[in-house]
């Protein structure tokens, strides 16, 4: 109940600032889990184990959970409205 209080309280100028700000943390952090396994794959992949192994998860595993925890919070706050299918398509060009 307190949390629908401090929310009627915000004025709308927050609630945009604030919608905004995790908006840009969250694709910033799925930027960041992309770009890592990008760089995990180049820089240690001769060392630790064989290419197949790190297609499998990161490919099966890491990513799609990702993908499917990203887009799950976009739904969920209704992120870009209804052009929130483009980050789909974005991902799906990633993947």
């Amino acid at each position: 109940m307190s949390d629908n209080v401090n929310f009627s309280e915000m004025s709308n100028g927050e609630i945009k600032k604030n919608k905004r700000i995790s908006l840009r943390a969250l694709v910033s952090i799925y930027l960041g889990l992309w770009a890592a396994s990008l760089i995990v794959f180049w820089l240690w992949i001769e060392k630790t184990m064989l290419a197949a192994e790190y297609c499998l998860i990161d490919f099966y595993i890491i990513m799609p959970i990702a993908t499917f925890v990203v887009s799950l919070i976009i739904g969920k706050n209704n992120y870009w409205g209804k052009w929130k299918w483009v980050s789909s398509i974005v991902v799906g060009i990633m993947c």
